[in-house]
């Protein structure tokens, strides 16, 4: 049963519209690693080894695993694609409002026969996706998304709702400093 919380965001988006407006504007940009994703780019050379390690620690995966063969991932927010885990074996679904930027995946994604067959991008709240995809995903990453959430308890009980029991979710955002908000929020976006 889904709370009033989750059960009131599917009529509305659950994302600041201001932010998806932004991120749809910077959606030509988004591929570049050195453009205004730059950081993004830069942490998935920690990110994606994370969620290998913590799947070996929950003992989801054998300790021995090299890969995510196997694994179904949610990307929830996964803007451009950027998250590499399909490279890993992973089949990943890519959830996200922005439209534009979904398109911006998919064309990279095009460009990449090794991981084609293992991504889909899907525009939708996490709300409206739960209901259709209930106990599905070995795991959830989020990665700079829970900030621009606006009902963030819905936002997590949603993602909760759509995961395997034992399947881990991975949540990265920036630091509650200035210096970390000037950066990513001022300079970066």
């Amino acid at each position: 049963m889904l709370t009033a919380a989750v059960q009131s965001n599917f009529n509305e988006k659950n994302v600041d519209p201001k932010d998806i407006k932004r991120f749809n504007k910077q959606a030509k940009e988004w591929w570049d690693p050195k453009g205004v994703q730059h950081g993004l780019h830069a942490m998935n050379y920690m990110r994606v080894p994370w969620v290998l390690e913590g799947l070996k620690e929950t003992n989801y995966i054998s300790k021995d695993a090299t890969n995510l063969e196997g694994c179904l991932i949610l990307d929830a927010g996964c803007g451009g694609g950027i998250y590499g885990l399909a490279k890993l074996g992973a089949k990943v679904i890519g959830l996200d409002c922005a439209r534009e930027l979904l398109d911006v995946a998919q064309n990279h994604l095009n460009t990449q026969h090794d991981i084609k067959d293992k991504v889909t991008y899907v525009c939708e709240t996490i709300e409206e996706h739960c209901l259709k995809n209930e106990n599905k995903y070995d795991a959830i990453v989020c990665s700079e998304v829970i900030e621009h959430i606006i009902d963030k308890n819905s936002f997590l009980e949603a993602c909760i709702k759509t995961l395997k029991p034992g399947g881990s979710i991975f949540m990265t955002t920036i630091s509650r400093t200035f210096a970390a908000w000037f950066l990513y929020k001022f300079m970066g976006e």
